[in-house]
């Protein structure tokens, strides 16, 4: 997928322009969602990483070329310079944290294990939601003023997030069963038909859509104890 295809923001809708090496700003997801009907038409951050909090509700992020959905409690995590869409279920609450690629930088010459927060866009469960919630609460605070120790304070909750997160996803990660070879395009189906049952699609749009032939859609689903109905029946 080409990233000069689509539009390059600073924050979504905003023209680009250049952020500090440690910028970080922190919103309520409403405040870009609920203008935009829900949907956030596919885009890229040049110099800009996302974590997004999903508090309330759930959808489907799309991200070169996939498909992956989420529902709360979660983390989606979304490096710079990939393009990526999201739409929401109406009245999914939350916030959105992003931070410069610069600062993400810094942070993961300190400790290298952040690296792998952000090697990929992800969804991370939440396992202990009030602390998720806690954490950006008290950021979203810190970000808002300069009381004596803010950079301190502020630096000191985002790393509290990223460990916490890395954790959770080096937990996720151990629990996860040993997936078969159709299990990922049979995920990639069920999350189409979901965000498409109401189009109409035939077997063969799908198939042509997730770059395979409806015989080999028709086996993955099978294999994978998915039992095979046609989407349009």
């Amino acid at each position: 997928m080409e990233n000069a295809a689509f539009p390059s923001f600073y924050l979504f809708g905003e023209p680009p322009r250049p952020v500090g090496d440690r910028f970080l700003h922190l919103e309520d997801l409403d405040d870009r969602t609920r203008p935009n009907d829900w949907n956030i038409r596919p885009h890229v951050h040049a110099n800009l990483n996302h974590v997004f909090h999903i508090a309330r509700g759930g959808g489907n992020l799309r991200v070169e070329g996939r498909i992956i959905p989420f529902s709360a409690p979660c983390l989606l995590l979304i490096p710079a310079g990939v393009v990526h869409g999201l739409s929401y279920e109406v009245e999914t609450s939350g916030s959105v944290l992003t931070v410069s690629e610069a600062y993400l930088r810094e942070l993961i010459r300190r400790e290298p294990e952040f690296a792998s927060l952000f090697a990929e866009a992800s969804c991370v469960p939440i396992a202990r939601p009030a602390v998720v919630t806690d954490i950006l609460s008290r950021l979203a605070r810190e970000v808002s003023w300069a009381a004596p120790g803010h950079a301190a304070a502020v630096e000191a909750l985002l790393m509290s997030l990223f460990v916490d997160t890395l954790r959770r996803l080096a937990a996720t990660a151990s629990a996860r069963p040993a997936l078969g070879p159709h299990a990922e395009l049979v995920a990639r189906f069920r999350a189409r038909v979901e965000d498409r049952y109401r189009a109409g699609d035939t077997v063969e749009d799908y198939a042509q859509a997730l770059a395979v032939s409806p015989k080999q859609l028709r086996a993955a689903c099978l294999a994978g104890g998915c039992a095979w109905r046609s989407p349009s029946d």
